[in-house]
């Protein structure tokens, strides 16, 4: 049997949370052992320990922007040296086969492998391509401290392969996968309905995710107040999620921008939930509008396991995922015209809505299924040494 030791930058449940977790969850427990290190407690700690998943919290060294301002650079080597100790610590006498660091944001593990001489593999979830001193940084570390990395999507791979091709032979693409979604509550369906006082015949449009600066939330309200200018009143726009911690000001800026939208009776703002499949069965389009590109794009095939459309703008994983016209619609980044379009059609045509989520819940069943993404990694373990 193998010990794995993973490595992961957050205790939340977004999406690189939840792909771990499934993960660790899922693998054969004949053949690999998962230990896993968290930075602090969090709904993700608290689900992989009820799940009798052997997890830690310790000091972690992340790359963040504060890690990147004078003071971060100044203090990242006792950074550094403490999470090592710590890891120490509690690894001690542990035999670890193979170190997993989730997302390129977690260090320690990286630095750590490398001084106790254990084979390392970098799962990347990010597409990081400014500023360039950033991007190089971790192509650096990538070249130096990773022996194997694996991408979540093509698109992800290319970036770092296409800036440095010595990458090319070690890194790999394996798709996130997804457990097909809990089966329809209509009961929940019709209270979260209700609470939103939406009638039989209003449609609900979703977008969930974090709150940040390229998530898209403005652009779909911008996309709302165009469809209120044209007339409809049918429709309601709930957006779900919440910001990083101590990035309140993005939440703030979105507030103020849905106070003054004409269509503010028409758009709500829920906080995070872990209630996914609740708000995907009661929706009926779910749009991903990324101002920059997904990496991958979670949220889209959650929506497709539910048999949803899906609006999503056509960059990055999400290209990979979503299937113009025919499990959805793709649509010019950044373009609330475009993306107003998009909802404007599937709004007046409903059996292209229906058309559209039966392909994509086909699509996410043999595609992005969990066994799929499951036997992928294992295969990957089954070949270091």
């Amino acid at each position: 049997m193998k010990n794995i030791l993973f490595v992961h930058q957050s205790a939340d449940l977004y999406g690189s949370d939840k792909v771990l977790f499934d993960l660790v969850t899922s693998l054969d427990k004949k053949k690999f052992h998962p230990i896993l290190l968290l930075p602090s407690k969090g709904p993700l700690l608290n689900k992989l320990l009820n799940n009798n998943i052997e997890t830690y919290v310790v000091k972690l060294t992340r790359l963040s922007r504060a890690t990147l301002s004078v003071k971060g650079i100044i203090t990242l080597p006792f950074d550094i040296l403490k999470s090592l100790r710590m890891f120490n610590q509690i690894l001690k006498n542990r035999r670890i086969d193979i170190v997993h660091s989730n997302t390129l944001a977690t260090l320690t593990g990286a630095f750590w492998a490398k001084c106790n001489k254990v084979p390392h593999l970098w799962h990347v979830h990010e597409m990081i391509s400014r500023p360039r001193i950033v991007l190089w940084g971790y192509l650096f570390l990538l070249y130096f401290f990773a022996d194997y990395i694996v991408c979540n999507s093509h698109a992800t791979r290319k970036l770092l392969t296409d800036n440095q091709s010595f990458l090319i032979p070690k890194s790999y693409v394996i798709w996130n996968g997804l457990k097909q979604s809990e089966k329809i509550d209509n009961e929940k369906v019709n209270k979260l309905r209700r609470s939103l006082h939406l009638g039989e015949k209003d449609l609900l449009i979703v977008l969930m995710g974090r709150i940040n600066g390229w998530k898209g939330q403005p652009l779909f309200i911008d996309a709302a107040n165009k469809l209120w200018k044209k007339g409809l009143r049918n429709i309601h726009f709930l957006m779900v999620g919440s910001p990083p911690i101590g990035q309140d000001h993005f939440k703030k800026k979105l507030e103020k921008i849905i106070e003054e939208s004409p269509a503010k009776s028409k758009i709500t703002l829920w906080d995070f939930s872990t209630d996914i499949w609740g708000i995907w069965h009661s929706c009926d389009i779910a749009v991903v509008p990324s101002t920059e590109p997904e990496p991958f794009g979670m949220v889209a095939i959650e929506a497709m396991a539910a048999g949803k459309a899906v609006i999503g703008a056509s960059h990055g994983g999400l290209t990979e995922i979503i299937k113009n016209n025919i499990t959805g619609i793709l649509f010019e980044p950044g373009n609330s015209n475009d993306l107003a379009a998009a909802i404007f059609f599937l709004v007046k045509n409903p059996y292209k809505r229906i058309e559209f989520g039966e392909n994509g819940q086909k699509r996410q069943q043999s595609i992005f299924a969990l066994k799929k993404y499951i036997q992928s990694f294992e295969n990957i373990y089954s070949i270091i040494r």
